[in-house]
């Protein structure tokens, strides 16, 4: 049913914890997985004079090592989790602008069937200024988005043998496609 799956990382662990859950759909399903890692736009802060040299221009390289460094980070990420995506086709995609409406647009432009992503889990103040991009993805797109909740995940590798919300989220979608 899952034939593309999209898997935005931000370079935390708590991202991470969404690549066990989504390998394990995309095996079921024999889909691929689609991960992408936004990168802010490049800002152009120009040319400023200086008393003692002229002129300072902003490094322009700046955006570009960004992207190179995002690219790495992919690669590293999918080679560390060699294990759980045996045998499942991966893409990465390294895309630039705001992340919330990135990831929706990598979404659509990468023909997936499903996001599954972590929440970072902010609460009170915090969420209410700063926002959610998990939010903010699942109110832009009409596809299906599997949350992930990163200390649940931790939680999974700390105690083993123990059930966690996201091993139950998992078999719930797993029940609801028909896999088991």
């Amino acid at each position: 049913m899952f034939q593309r799956i999209l898997v935005p990382l931000d370079g935390s662990d708590g991202a991470e914890c969404a690549i066990p859950v989504a390998a394990r759909i995309a095996r079921a399903c024999g889909g691929a997985i689609v991960f992408v890692q936004v990168v802010p736009p490049p800002t152009n802060l120009g040319t400023y004079a200086t008393p003692a040299n002229g002129l300072l221009a902003s490094k322009p390289n700046t955006f570009e090592k960004d992207l190179a460094d995002a690219a790495s980070y992919l690669t590293a990420t999918t080679a560390a989790y060699a294990d759980d995506l045996a045998g499942i086709k991966t893409e990465i995609d390294v895309a630039s602008g705001a992340a919330a409406s990135t990831i929706s647009s990598a979404a659509r432009l990468e023909d997936v069937d499903l996001i599954v992503m972590a929440t970072q889990g902010r609460g009170g103040l915090r969420h209410l200024v700063m926002g959610s991009v998990t939010e903010h993805v699942l109110n832009s797109t009409k596809l299906p988005l599997l949350i992930v909740r990163p200390h649940e995940a931790e939680a999974k590798r700390e105690k083993p043998g123990e059930t966690t919300k996201a091993e139950v989220t998992e078999v719930e979608v797993q029940m609801e496609i028909g896999l088991m």
